[in-house]
Parts: structure tokens; C-alpha cells; sequence
């Protein structure tokens, strides 16, 4: 059995009340009919639900049990449709003249929240492979869905999985019909093409499919593609791309080029007093897995020969601002949409965002996982955790409290200064990548992308990684409001979008404009960034901006805890691969 999803997370439709918090009001949107008289299924008109606490139903024949049973499985649900003629999105049927949208909802990463925002938007349904779907032996509870049939005429309009799923977007390539779940589980999503249902729909408009994956994403969500995307990028603007990422080397080993390059930089940067180097993955990977904080070449050297597989080599950034002499970074969400029936891309970045500290004291004495890495799967493994924020978690305000009564010289606005830059590198990481993301041009893919950024004690902001499945988990109160809008207003400017077949402005939401293809194709919005140094080689490169002195540092370091072995670490797995079709585990981070 699966793992339950974690403490404050959104229930499933069937589960409990949602204890994290009310989510926002959801829009209200109609199909468009002519593309809906095509292929969107006919709905069996149901009993009209009442909101919360609201009994009154349009079946006189229903038993005072039933009543009953209804009315306390209406409370965790969100706000039902008054109308009587109105679809009801759950179990829908073929039946009287009513239609429905369909979707298919991966568990894992607290998959019952987007289940429940989908099932508030009008004229959508739970579609076979889905728990909310009567098909299939499964339960919210065994996170398991398996289907041997499964009704005709019902396509999956939306698929919601955790990460890229290949077969889908062949589908949505080729315009297929007759393609369906055949299992449902947090690992893994199974999908079969029927071959009667694509004979009988040959004449049949293709149907609308979206997915929330790009192709192509691991061009910014690798650290190997994100690296050689902002590096081309940057280097084709005569700028330094290591003044946006630490100074990095993708190697294969130590007899790799590259690792003769990395010795020199090293060298470099030894001779400023820096010393700190870490090593991760350079393909897929999540939860810290496989990464590690060397100081010496040869430390490195064994790492990158441990296996064989690309690594990245990146400079550590020894001197980062702290809150309370603790080490944090920022999430930042950027929606990327497919427009122009897919041959354009436009991005868009979450006006809130959230910090994620530390557990323990800042020091370079100790490379204790627990003082350098924010991710929550290393984090949680802490007795401090949750100690000095809930959920090791801040909102941006929070942070500028902390600013104002701790840096007022600086004058430092999160909001005017450092969330800009965080803004304008998401818009620059998509240009760079915007060739390769979506390389079929197919259309109606989304995306919502995690990008974690740190700042130093200078307050240069620097771009860390960018993360394909970012954490849904509702682990503090904050996050329980800022999560649920940020996805409720995401599908609003696209799956809503989608289905109206008019493009939703974002000006009613906090998603603002980072990059459009259409309008600048080639422009650059990291304007601050530094010019390419005359007759530079690739190990000079981000060392005289590593190397600075901070004009304004962090006070002295209170003591640190004691050291964490790495080796067991080693027995892990060091990294969870993106098959080419479904699915890996949730991110997480």
C-alpha cells in the first residue's frame, strides 16, 4: 500500500474536509458548444447537490439514509452547481442532453487537490482510470486504480501526471482517439490505445487533449540541460552565464575534458579562499538524492568515478545571505503554455512565492546535509524540523519583516528587488530552452515549473535548478492558501482556457508576463548581468563575481551541530530517472 499522502494536504472528493485551508472561488466556465456537439460525451442528468449543509434534492424518492449520507459526504466536497439543469461533474453518463470534459488525475504529490479543483469547474467529470469514475476496482485509500474495460465514447481530455507522459503525447501528436488508463498509481500510469474505438471515431473531429507536461522539459529541469541551455543563452547576449548560475562543469568522469577545466577553476577559486564545491546528477533527480559538498579535487575526483553517469560539478556559494544564521532558498513557480496551436511558447511567474530554511547553523567547517541543503526530504529528516518556522517554510512578507529589522541599511524590497530578478531569470531559462521544449509543437500543453533560487550576502540572486513536478504538500498554513490559488488561477489560464477556446487574460490573476515567442523572440531580461570578460577561458568565467567580498556580510556564525555521516546516503538511490513514458515518483523537493 502506498504511502498516505502527508498530514494537511487536500483530501480526495470522497475524503475528509480539507483541514489546510478554504480554497478560492472557482470560475464557472461553459464548454464551447460547436467543438462539444463533436465529441464531448452526453451527461445522465443527477440530483441537484445544495451547498454545504444543504439537503434539498430533486429526487423526491431519496430515502432519509441516503439524505444523510449525502449531506455528510457534501461537506468535503466544493460548492455544487444550484441549477437543476446544470451537469454534476461526478460519475458522469451518457444520458440527457448534458456534457462533460473528462480528466485522469495521477495520485501522488497531493493529487486530491487537483482533483478537487477540477471537479469544481462546470462541466467536468472524473474520467475511467480515475478514482472519481465508477470504472475500475481501486480505492482513494489503496491509491490504486486498474481497469480491464472501460466504457466507450469516454476520452481523457486532461491527464494529470507526475511527470511527462510519452504515450499521451503521442496521442494529442497524432490526434488519436480510444486512449485510456489501464492503472493508476503513484509510480506508475499505464495507458492502452483502443483500436475498435479509433475505427468507429475515424470521422470524428480529433478531440481535445491537454496534458501538464512538456516534452522537452528536461532542457531546464536536468541540471545538465538547464546549465547548457542558460550557458548558450547567455554567451550568445556577450554575458557571463555564470553571474545568473554558479560556475559549473558537466562531466563523465574525471578523464572527461571538462574535469581538466574544473581542476583549473578550482584552483582559481582556492586562491580567493574558495573552496566549497558541490557535486549532483546531471540528469533527472529529486530530493536531494545523490548530491554531496566536497572541498578537495581528489574528494571529487572519486565521486564523478563512483558511476557512471554525467554529473554536475558546481561551484558552492560560501557566502549566502541567512535568516537568523540559517541558510534558506526561495520556490518560485513560472507557468510555461503552449499558444499558437502549439507553435508559440509564453511564460508567466507566481507573484508569491515561499522561502525554505535550514534546520541548523550556517557554517563552511561543517558540509552536515542539514546546514547546506533546503530540500524538504533532506530537512525532515531533522529533530529541529519545523522548530523556528512551521514546515521550514516563510512567506515573502515574512521575509521582508525579517530584511527590515535586520539589513535597513541595504533597503532591500523583496518585492521590488530580488522577486524581479527571480522573475526575469525564469523568463531567460524559457527563451533559452523554447526551441526544444516543445519540439512536436503539439498543443494544449502546460506546465508548472518550480525554480529555486538563492541570494547572497551581497543580495545577488542566483538560480539554483528548475524542478518539473514541484511539491504540492499543504505543509503549513501559509502554503495552504498560496498552493491552492496558485493552481486554481494556472488552470483558469489554461485548461479553462482550453475548453472556451478563447485565450484567458492573466490581468485577473497574480501570473505575470515573463516571456512571449510571438513578441520577443530574442531579447534578454537579465539585463543586470555582467559582459562576457575580454579573452575569457571557460574556468574564468563567474570567478571574479564568486569571488567579491560582500560589502554588507552575515554576522559571525553561532556554532555548528555536529556532522551527519554521509555514507549511508550511498545505499540510496542516488537518483529517480524520467522513463520515457510514466512515471517516476513525486518530486518533492
Amino acid at each position: 500500500m502506498d504511502a498516505p499522502e502527508p498530514h494537511g494536504s487536500a483530501p480526495d472528493p470522497h475524503g475528509s474536509p480539507n483541514r489546510g485551508g478554504s480554497l478560492p472561488p472557482l470560475p464557472r466556465r461553459r464548454a464551447g458548444a460547436a467543438y462539444a456537439a463533436h465529441h464531448v460525451p452526453k451527461l445522465q442528468a443527477r440530483p441537484r447537490w445544495g451547498r454545504r449543509g444543504n439537503t434539498s434534492h430533486s429526487v423526491s424518492s431519496t430515502t432519509s439514509s441516503t439524505v444523510e449520507t449525502r449531506d455528510k459526504r457534501a461537506l468535503s466536497l466544493p460548492p455544487r452547481p444550484s441549477a437543476a439543469h446544470e451537469p454534476c461533474a461526478a460519475g458522469a453518463e451518457e444520458g440527457q442532453g448534458q456534457t462533460a470534459w473528462r480528466y485522469v488525475i495521477q495520485f501522488g504529490n497531493n493529487s486530491g487537490l487537483l482533483r478537487q479543483l477540477m471537479r469544481s469547474r462546470r462541466l467536468w467529470a472524473p474520467a475511467p482510470g480515475d478514482p472519481g469514475h465508477s470504472a475500475g476496482g481501486g480505492s482513494y485509500q489503496e491509491r490504486r486504480v486498474k481497469l480491464k474495460t472501460c466504457p466507450a465514447g469516454q476520452e481523457i481530455n486532461l491527464l494529470w501526471t507526475q511527470y511527462r507522459s510519452l504515450a499521451f503525447l503521442n496521442a494529442m501528436a497524432a490526434q488519436l482517439h480510444g486512449l485510456r488508463v489501464e492503472l493508476n498509481e503513484e509510480k506508475t500510469l499505464k495507458l492502452k490505445a483502443s483500436k475498435a474505438a479509433a475505427k468507429q471515431s475515424i470521422d470524428l473531429p480529433p478531440a481535445l487533449r491537454c496534458h501538464n507536461h512538456f516534452e522537452g522539459s528536461g532542457a531546464i529541469c536536468t541540471k545538465k540541460g538547464l546549465c547548457e541551455a542558460m550557458s548558450t543563452f547567455f554567451m550568445h547576449q556577450n554575458r557571463d552565464p555564470f553571474g545568473a548560475l554558479p560556475l559549473t562543469f558537466i562531466v563523465e568522469g574525471s578523464a572527461d575534458p571538462q574535469f581538466t577545466l574544473f581542476e583549473e577553476a578550482h584552483q582559481n577559486m582556492a586562491s580567493m579562499k574558495q573552496r566549497i564545491w558541490i557535486v549532483k546528477p546531471a540528469e533527472w533527480a529529486n530530493r536531494g538524492c545523490g548530491i554531496r559538498i566536497y572541498k578537495s579535487v581528489e574528494e571529487v575526483r572519486a565521486r564523478v568515478d563512483s558511476k557512471e553517469r554525467s554529473w554536475a560539478i558546481q561551484k558552492y556559494i560560501e557566502r549566502p545571505l541567512l535568516i537568523h544564521h540559517r541558510k534558506f532558498d526561495i520556490r518560485a513557480y513560472c507557468l510555461v503554455i503552449a499558444t499558437q496551436q502549439g507553435q508559440g511558447l509564453r511564460a508567466l511567474g507566481f507573484r508569491d512565492a515561499y522561502l525554505r530554511t535550514c534546520s541548523s547553523s550556517y557554517t563552511t567547517k561543517s558540509l552536515d546535509r542539514m546546514v547546506h541543503l533546503n530540500n524538504d526530504a533532506v530537512q525532515k529528516q531533522g529533530e529541529e524540523y519545523g522548530k523556528f518556522e512551521s514546515g521550514n517554510k516563510l512567506s515573502l512578507d515574512e521575509f521582508q519583516k525579517f530584511l527590515d529589522e535586520h539589513h535597513q541599511v541595504r533597503k532591500i524590497s523583496v518585492r521590488e528587488d530580488l522577486m524581479p530578478k527571480c522573475h526575469s531569470l525564469m523568463g531567460d531559462a524559457i527563451r533559452a530552452a523554447a526551441s526544444k521544449l516543445n519540439p512536436r509543437k503539439i498543443q494544449h500543453c502546460f506546465e508548472v515549473f518550480g525554480f529555486d533560487f538563492m541570494v547572497d550576502s551581497d543580495f545577488r540572486v542566483w538560480l539554483i535548478e528548475c524542478n518539473a513536478n514541484p511539491c504540492l504538500d499543504l505543509c503549513s498554513a501559509y502554503l495552504a492558501h498560496l498552493i491552492p490559488s496558485m493552481l486554481d488561477q494556472a488552470l483558469r489560464l489554461t485548461v479553462d482556457s482550453f475548453v472556451d477556446g478563447q485565450e484567458c487574460s492573466p490581468e485577473d490573476t497574480k501570473w505575470d508576463l515573463l516571456y512571449d515567442s510571438e513578441e520577443a523572440p530574442n531579447s534578454m531580461s537579465s539585463t543586470w548581468m555582467e559582459e562576457l570578460p575580454a579573452g575569457f577561458t571557460l574556468p574564468m568565467l563567474g570567478t571574479q563575481i564568486v569571488g567579491r567580498k560582500s560589502k554588507k556580510g552575515n554576522k559571525k556564525m553561532a556554532a555548528p551541530p555536529r556532522d551527519t555521516a554521509l555514507a549511508a546516503e550511498d545505499a540510496k538511490p542516488a537518483v529517480n530517472e524520467q522513463p520515457d513514458d510514466m512515471t517516476s515518483c513525486a518530486e518533492k523537493k
